[in-house]
């Protein structure tokens, strides 16, 4: 298969998902998963990214062997309809719930496991409630049962920076970074998004070199969402510090799907492709 666009240096994905979704959610592809692969390999992009619930029920094997036959891979598991659909919160009070959230989430690493993927921890972490020092440990508690469950599967869990609107913690990339350097883990890593950044990070490419030992992971979207090349966001300063601390990992495209999904997909890749070579001369 002949992927279509430019050649590229970086490594990008985009958010998909099987889930019926809010029309203006930031999943790109929608709808059957080989659907969805085939049209991102045809794109020219490297990954999905799929944002799923209930991983249990997905079979891994299968969106494995149809990534191989479309010549893409697997960059992440997104755990935000854990969240959002199945309510499940690292922080909530309720030990059941707390309990059920951990085994959700060791559904995603054992799928993680079969497609090769990073896990993403960001909604489902919940919010911090009237005890906030209750909440932290709650928090805390179930982030290192998971690391640890993760760590026996060599799988690699990725903490996301959130702003203040979505999560009342944990907000910047500075204090994500500190966090996770905590934990003193190889497979805990630092998530960056350039639309939380935008409003968080004063300067979201110092934030970026500052914090290059933890950063394993990257959302792209303009600062209302929009796809790169649809906005004010400064995507070369960002590829050129990305450049510049050696980051080889996964750049996903998580906008809005607007004016519609494929071709907010296309367009963005598109222009991320096309800024490269002036990344590679600055």
């Amino acid at each position: 298969m002949v992927a279509r666009g430019l050649a590229s240096r970086f490594r990008y994905s985009l958010a998909v998902s099987m889930e019926a979704l809010p029309e203006n959610a930031p999943v790109l592809l929608r709808g059957e998963i080989d659907h969805c692969i085939r049209e991102a390999a045809l794109m020219g992009y490297s990954a999905i990214e799929i944002h799923l619930r209930d991983a249990i029920q997905i079979d891994g094997n299968a969106i494995a062997l149809c990534c191989k036959q479309n010549g893409i891979g697997v960059s992440a598991l997104a755990t935000g309809l854990e969240a959002s659909l199945n309510h499940c919160s690292m922080t909530d009070p309720d030990p059941k719930v707390r309990s059920h959230t951990l085994r959700q989430m060791k559904d995603h690493v054992d799928l993680a496991r079969k497609l090769g993927c990073l896990v993403v921890v960001g909604m489902v972490r919940g919010n911090l409630k009237d005890d906030r020092s209750q909440s932290w440990e709650f928090f805390r508690e179930a982030l290192a049962e998971l690391l640890e469950y993760a760590a026996k599967e060599q799988v690699t869990i990725t903490l996301e920076a959130i702003n203040q609107y979505i999560n009342n913690y944990l907000n910047n990339v500075d204090e994500t970074a500190d966090f996770i350097r905590s934990f003193r883990t190889d497979n805990l890593t630092l998530h960056i998004d350039t639309h939380h950044m935008n409003i968080e990070d004063y300067s979201p490419v110092d934030s970026i070199i500052r914090n290059a030992d933890t950063i394993g992971y990257v959302h792209v979207a303009e600062i209302n969402r929009m796809y790169p090349g649809a906005g004010k966001m400064d995507f070369k300063a960002i590829l050129q510090a990305l450049r510049k601390i050696g980051y080889d990992g996964y750049i996903s495209l998580e906008c809005a799907p607007i004016p519609d999904g494929n071709t907010a997909a296309q367009k963005g890749l598109d222009y991320l492709k096309s800024i490269e070579p002036k990344v590679e001369n600055a």
